[in-house]
């Protein structure tokens, strides 16, 4: 929701293309933000990341009153 008296809606990608090639950037709070258009990702994550393979959770004596399996 946008300030009193201004109305947002999603611009479709076609718009946002229209808008992109009249201008160069944008203003925002005072502050000139380029317009540059797409972006190509890289990396997604540090090259000697390894995904966790087991979890940090474990209570083998919770009890039978929960509603859970403690073994998950």
């Amino acid at each position: 929701m946008g300030p009193p008296g201004v109305h947002l809606r999603e611009l479709t990608i076609a718009e946002y293309e229209i808008f992109r090639s009249e201008r160069s950037s944008v203003r925002v709070a005072g502050k000139v933000i380029p317009l540059t258009g797409h972006k190509m990702i890289r990396q997604i994550h540090p090259p000697d990341f390894v995904p966790e393979t087991e979890t940090v959770w474990s209570f083998p004596d919770r009890g039978d009153w929960a509603t859970h399996v403690g073994n998950y």
